[in-house]
């Protein structure tokens, strides 16, 4: 049974719509959707349902669906509105990760020239000490610890050049 049934001159149909439309009016207030919705399909109902189709009745159905676009409409809104400021929440969001991004990127690369400035330090200083150690050492006796020292040194000289170019 529909709640249209019973409903047979055009004074029933303007009755039950204003009885929709009161109820829609109150659904307007809702903060939820479901009973705009509800409501809206109602209405929607009341011009399947109601006849005969004179102008008057034509005149009512088009109340009736000017209020069930209008609920829908602000439903639209509200989800348009919603989905906008989460687009936005999204872009700021983006933008934080970014900056932390670069922020770290920053410090790693602020750390890596104290690291390669360190290491620079520290090669000058063992450059320095091979070089003492290479010219004590009595050739004939020590050849072997020579040229091993020797290839320290020059590792040591090429490995500084490299860390000089990337600091």
């Amino acid at each position: 049974m529909s709640e249209f049934d019973g409903i047979a001159d055009v004074e029933g149909w303007r009755r039950k719509l204003r009885a929709l439309l009161d109820e829609a009016a109150q659904a307007a207030r809702d903060d939820a959707a479901a009973p705009r919705f509800a409501v809206a399909e109602r209405l929607l109902d009341f011009t399947e349902h109601s006849f005969p189709n004179g102008e008057e009745v034509r005149a009512l159905d088009a109340i009736a669906r000017q209020a069930a676009r209008a609920l829908l409409e602000r439903t639209i809104d509200e989800r348009l509105r919603a989905i906008v400021e989460r687009n936005a929440e999204l872009s700021a969001l983006g933008k934080g990760f970014e900056t932390a991004a670069a922020e770290a990127a920053a410090a790693a690369s602020r750390l890596r020239l104290e690291r390669v400035g360190d290491a620079l330090q520290s090669l000058g200083g063992s450059l320095a000490t091979l070089r003492a150690l290479a010219g004590s050492l009595q050739t004939g006796r020590d050849d072997t610890v020579i040229d091993a020292v020797e290839r320290a040194i020059a590792a040591s000289r090429t490995l500084r050049d490299l860390l000089e170019r990337e600091g």
